[in-house]
Parts: structure tokens; sequence; C-alpha cells
């Protein structure tokens, strides 16, 4: 096989397994599962069919659920949140810092209530001067109520803010490994 075939094939799977990650993300359901920090985060799910619990941030302090209560909901990226309920993507972005430190320092009360004060839900919306320039929120994934993307009741249940799921990392991972595999057996 030639060079150009090779690379052409390898390319090929990368962007089949990028898409089939992309495609695994679109829209699932989210079961929460306990709060073990009280009202201050993370709070435990389970993501679409999975049995792993995932810790995800509240991203609005507007409506209390309980286990196993359970809700549709659209998965995006820090790219497709501009609008999304009338916030600029800076804003979502704000907010995704701040769930990345509630991540690492889970119960902070700090950290969640700034979440909430980057989305408006503490006052207006705030995109925040503590966070570090160059910061992205590249690594983050959103999890809005299905449908809710132009506007928002108080009624439904919160937008969470988390890290890819767990099962869409391995999705992309065996990709290439598969690619890795596949090239040293030549």
């Amino acid at each position: 096989m030639t060079l150009m075939k090779k690379l052409t094939l390898s390319l090929l799977l990368i962007f089949l397994c990028a898409g089939l990650t992309s495609f695994a993300m679109a829209d699932t359901t989210l079961t929460f599962a306990n709060n073990p920090y009280g009202v201050t985060g993370p709070y435990n799910f389970y993501v679409g069919a999975s049995s792993t619990v995932t810790p995800l941030v509240c991203g609005s302090d507007q409506n209390f659920i309980t286990p196993p209560y359970s809700w549709s909901v659209d998965v995006l990226s820090i790219s497709q949140m501009d609008g999304v309920w009338g916030l600029s993507e800076a804003d979502w972005a704000d907010a995704a810092y701040y769930a990345n430190l509630l991540l690492q320092h889970p119960g902070n009360a700090t950290f969640q209530n700034a979440v909430w004060n980057a989305l408006g839900f503490g006052g207006a919306a705030d995109s925040s001067d503590l966070v570090p320039p160059g910061w992205t929120a590249s690594n983050m994934v959103f999890y809005i109520p299905a449908g809710t993307e132009n506007n928002y009741s108080a009624g439904l249940p919160q937008p969470f803010i988390g890290t890819p799921e767990p099962a869409s990392l391995f999705l992309l991972g065996s990709g290439l490994v598969g690619i890795t595999v596949r090239r040293r057996r030549r």
C-alpha cells in the first residue's frame, strides 16, 4: 500500500471516529443519581444508558430535582453555545471555567455561585474578569434541556456542565488505538 493510501485511510478513520463521537453526543438523557454535596455541586448523573456515575455542575438555581428524575438533553460544545438562552458564548465559557474548578474542588460554594452568576441566575449575566486570558472551554460539555436552546422557564430542569462522558472518550481513544495498531502491523 502506498504512503498516500495509508495517509488517506488514516485520515478517514480519524474523521469517522470524530464523527461518531459527535453523533454520540448529539442528544441523550440525564438521570439524577444523587447530590453528595447538598445544594453545592457537583451532582452525580447517569448519562444516557451508562451505569457509570458522571459528576456535573448545575448551571441554574431555578429548579430542584430529586433522584431518579430523568430528562432529555441536547449535548452541546462551547462552539454551539452562542445565543443559547440569550447568553453569549463568553458567558457560557466563564460558567464552564468555574464549573471546571468546582469539578476539581467539589462542594465549593464560591465556585458554584460563580457558575450561576456567570449565567445570570444570581443576577445579570456577567463575563467575569477573573477568568484567565486564553482559557478555553473546548474540553467542556453542556447538557441543555432538549428543545430549550432559545428560551428557558424556571419549571424546566436546569442545564448542567461537565467534561465529555467516558463513552465518547472511549470511542475516540479506541479509534486512535486501532489506527496505531494497524499502522504498526504494516
